[in-house]
Formats: C-alpha cells, sequence, structure tokens
C-alpha cells in the first residue's frame, strides 16, 4: 500500500496508519536518520516496548548534527519504557525504516515531525510476515554493528550545555 504524507489539515494518510499500527503494536523496529517525532509517538512506542519490544537504531553521526542532538534528548523518557536504543557505528546512517508487527514501511519518510506532517513524503507499506521476519533479520545485523544506549551512559553524558543544544536542536 502507498502512503502520501505531507501538509495538510488534518494526518496525512502515512501519518494517520503509522498512528493507528503503533496503537497497538507489540513489537516495533525502527532504523531512522533523524529521529524527532512528538510526546504521542513517543509514548506509543513506550507502550508497544511495554507490550512486548521495542527497538531503535540511529545514527551516531549525521550529515546534520543538530538531528542527532535532537534525538539524543528523547532517549531518556524511550530508555525509562524499555525501549532498546543504539546509534550505528560504521558510517553515517541515512535509511528510512520502520516495522511494526507484520507490516515493513520503507520509503522517504523519517521519524520525525516533518515528515509526520510537514514534509511531502512516500512511504510503501508491505504487510507480510515472512518479509517482516527477513527486514527484521537485516535490522539484527545493523543492530551489531551499532552501540547500545543504556540509561547510565545518557545521563552521564547530560551536561547543561548538551542539554541547551539538545533542545534548541529539537525546536529547529
Amino acid at each position: 500500500r502507498w502512503l502520501v504524507g505531507g501538509p495538510t489539515r488534518r494526518l496525512s494518510p502515512w501519518a494517520k496508519v503509522v498512528k493507528h499500527d503503533m496503537d497497538q503494536a507489540r513489537q516495533v523496529d525502527m532504523v531512522a536518520a533523524y529521529f524527532s517525532p512528538g510526546r504521542g509517538m513517543l509514548k506509543r512506542i513506550g507502550r508497544a516496548a511495554q507490550r512486548g519490544s521495542a527497538r531503535i537504531i540511529l545514527p551516531a553521526r549525521s550529515d546534520n548534527g543538530a538531528t542527532v542532538a535532537a534525538s539524543r534528548l528523547l532517549y531518556g523518557p524511550l530508555l525509562k519504557r524499555g525501549v532498546e536504543i543504539a546509534e550505528y557505528q560504521p558510517h553515517k546512517l541515512h535509511m528510512k525504516l520502520f516495522v511494526i508487527d507484520d507490516a515493513v514501511f520503507i520509503g522517504s519518510a523519517n521519524f520525525d515531525m516533518r515528515s509526520l506532517f510537514l514534509n511531502l513524503e512516500v512511504m510503501l507499506r508491505i504487510e507480510d510476515q515472512g518479509f517482516a521476519e527477513a527486514v527484521r533479520g537485516m535490522i539484527d545485523r545493523q543492530a551489531a554493528q551499532s552501540r547500545v544506549v543504556t540509561l547510565e551512559a545518557h545521563r552521564a553524558s547530560r551536561t547543561p550545555l548538551t542539554l541547551i543544544k539538545q533542545w534548541i536542536s529539537y525546536l529547529l
């Protein structure tokens, strides 16, 4: 199923479907170049982790440093809810891949406010258990090349200056 996102008065078809799928999700795996969703989506990811599991792989470095800082601002609440977060190490990561239960989403959209609500995006949603398992295998291989972020390490990295940078990055 092709889904289009973009500037609309209401939720775009892409955002509606993701919101619906996340509301019922028991297993979420994400690989995203940019990750800075709003509170509602953060809560949905946290609830998915509590119902089953949620894993997010994000870049350790990017072509846009502000996006990494914005993502890191959100780690604490997710880690507290049991979400597994890892930062991909080998090189920059620009993938946009989401697996929610047996549905795989792939396309142009990141998991941020701009992609969910503002930018014109095209995503393909494929609902197939076997394909979802195969894609999760690929995500497992990326996870093996990633550094796991623990709540303790995340807290230790948060200086007042870092927090200011992260907040500014998130607001941008």
